[in-house]
């Protein structure tokens, strides 16, 4: 693969996580006070959730792909 088609590839995939981060915000925002106190929970877990899985990924990315991009 040459550089310049691994540069793209890496600005799409910075695109994946920037927009993935932006969803995993939104759905931490509280969009309306009368929103059921039970859902704002649950949608708090999620948003634990889906950034201990980015960051589990990042991890795993540095340990094993990092090393080999060089």
């Amino acid at each position: 693969m040459s550089l310049f088609q691994n540069s793209w590839l890496w600005i799409f995939v910075g695109l994946c996580i920037l927009f993935s981060l932006i969803i995993t915000i939104r759905l931490g925002v509280n969009q309306s006070p009368e929103q059921n106190q039970g859902y704002v929970k649950r949608r708090r877990k999620i948003v634990w959730l889906l950034l201990s899985i980015y960051v589990a990924a990042v991890v795993v990315w540095v340990a094993f792909v990092f090393p080999f991009l060089f």
